[in-house]
């Protein structure tokens, strides 16, 4: 793990360019996959940004399930359905803000995977 300074110790800090800037992510915790969830998740900080995001990928009915409805497409289930049908292996993806003043505590996977944006 890599601390910085005032943080929380990271697993893995990376450096991306977003614009015309460098940014820092720190990953802070990870929920491995679960098949019986479908889904596995990542909560990293936007170092310099000072904010914290929930990032899950998985199943998309597992995903639509946990994501806030005004978020969805309107014809979602229809364009996974006609995707698997063609025989592509289909993945959904959410994300949320989180409350980024917790430093010194970790996130439930149920408070970091639900009312997600998808």
């Amino acid at each position: 793990m890599k601390d910085i300074p005032g943080k929380v110790p990271y697993m893995k800090v990376f450096s991306v360019i977003s614009g015309k800037k460098n940014e820092n992510l720190g990953v802070r915790q990870v929920f491995s996959f679960k098949s019986e969830l479908q889904r596995m998740s990542v909560i990293v900080d936007c170092i310099e940004a000072k904010e914290t995001f929930s990032f899950v990928k998985g199943a998309p009915e597992r995903i639509l399930e946990l994501s806030d409805k005004t978020t969805l497409p309107r014809d979602i289930n229809a364009q996974v359905t006609d995707l698997a049908k063609s025989g592509f292996r289909v993945i959904a993806f959410g994300c949320k803000k989180l409350d980024s003043d917790r430093l010194d505590q970790e996130y439930t996977r149920e408070e970091s995977e639900s009312n997600l944006t998808f």
